[in-house]
């Protein structure tokens, strides 16, 4: 929530990236291949396959983790800038997606597991998931129309303010112990 509280989005994104907001842009963040808990299988170059074939227009730019191979490197940018203009987030991880959703964007996750975090946002219906190969199974121009919750981020508790309510605890049972 810090990480896109009274976030400003940079439209240089759009340029250095060469897209154009006239047709849908969708953002792809790979799976984690290399961590432990995950199954070590790709599946977004069968998801782009898919997403072009039923939105032939579509501009994909593949984020890419260490590990994946088959799409070019990429300069540097301002992920959460690019996620503002684009029309569609889908991440096998999660960082990315809970940004995207925090933003009021058409955030997707396929990752493999439910974090509590992600369980949280889901209810909040600001976030959706289509764990691993499911996610393969949506209509993408139905997705381009999907209208998100754009539940604003001041129904959210900053978390900084959650600081200072654990320091006052800390300090009251400080002082509850003398």
């Amino acid at each position: 929530l810090a990480n896109v509280y009274n976030y400003k989005p940079d439209e240089t994104v759009l340029q250095l990236l060469n897209l154009n907001t006239s047709k849908p842009i969708i953002l792809i963040r790979g799976e984690p291949i290399l961590a432990a808990y995950h199954s070590k299988e790709s599946i977004v170059q069968v998801l782009i396959k898919k997403i072009k074939s039923q939105v032939h227009d579509a501009q994909i730019i593949w984020i890419n983790r260490v590990g994946e191979i088959g799409h070019k490197t990429l300069p540097i940018f301002d992920a959460r800038s690019l996620c503002y203009y684009a029309d569609i987030i889908l991440s096998g991880g999660g960082t990315l997606t809970r940004e995207a959703a925090l933003l009021g964007k058409n955030a997707i996750s396929f990752f493999e597991k439910s974090l509590a975090v992600d369980k949280y946002l889901i209810n909040k219906k600001i976030l959706r998931q289509f764990p691993g190969k499911d996610i393969l199974k949506l209509n993408w121009k139905k997705e381009l129309k999907h209208k998100t919750n754009k539940n604003n981020l001041d129904n959210f508790e900053h978390p900084f303010s959650l600081l200072n309510k654990a320091e006052k605890l800390i300090d009251l049972k400080k002082h509850t112990k003398r």
